[in-house]
């Protein structure tokens, strides 16, 4: 789930290091499980398709990935500690030869791959930190296959209440105080604070439709999310080449 701009701060780094080892805690906290469950029904995975997972964290999308026979798929990220969780947790796929993993800046690894490269791209929560979305969605577009589609989902307002107000109505308070999830809350926390500060961008639904319509790419469909489908504080969506596929 971490990515940079191409220039990040030490600070920055090490936040994305130190994400690495508290990361995982969020597989207790329901908001986030049941995003995974959503992400994945959209990707439509069958045997055959490739699968590129930008910011992929410790691998939890490609775990649901590669749980479907017959898929490919590579996770980049550029935290290194990120990255070394992901390759415990999927060594078994790396060792058959259906997993690579890449640690390298999002842009940069999009900008060295052919076109036509990929038929799924998942994007959990990272567009906040890549400053510029045009650039980034006309690469997305010249790596996808011509039937292909990408899933994104980002957060477009701030607030935590009503993902903890989702997490009381399917889980308990108690699973709130593990240690590891306390830490991503901590990290999150930072995140925001920077945010405010210029080192990331939070774009809201309007400038990513902006972004994907200069690409030429057309956006399918929006649901609201983490948090639930009224007050969720991401939008999760799905952009093709296909008008209205």
């Amino acid at each position: 789930m971490s990515s940079h701009a191409k220039h990040p701060s030490a600070t920055i780094k090490k936040l994305w290091v130190l994400y690495g080892y508290t990361y995982d805690g969020l597989l207790a906290f329901w908001p986030y499980r049941h995003l995974l469950d959503l992400v994945e029904a959209k990707l439509r995975l069958r045997a055959g398709l490739r699968v590129l997972d930008l910011g992929c964290g410790t691998g939890n999308m490609l775990v649901r990935s590669l749980g479907h026979a017959g898929v490919t798929a590579t996770g980049v990220d550029a935290s290194s500690s990120m990255l070394k969780v992901a390759g415990r947790k999927l060594r078994s796929f790396r060792d058959a030869g259906h997993l690579e993993l890449v640690q390298a800046d999002v842009q940069a690894y999009l900008e060295a791959q052919p076109d036509n490269s990929y038929d799924r791209i998942i994007s959990v929560n990272v567009l906040y930190a890549i400053a510029d979305q045009t650039a980034l969605w006309k690469e997305l577009m010249r790596v996808l296959s011509p039937n292909g589609a990408i899933i994104a989902t980002t957060s477009v307002r701030p607030g935590s209440g009503p993902i903890i107000k989702e997490h009381f109505e399917h889980s308990s308070v108690w699973v709130l105080l593990r240690p590891r999830l306390i830490g991503v809350f901590l990290i999150d926390a930072l995140i925001n604070i920077f945010g405010h500060t210029g080192h990331f961008a939070f774009p809201d639904e309007a400038k990513l439709r902006k972004a994907v319509a200069a690409s030429g790419a057309s956006w399918v469909s929006t649901d609201v999310c983490y948090g639930g489908p009224q007050n969720g504080v991401n939008i999760l969506f799905e952009v093709t080449h296909q008008p209205g596929a």
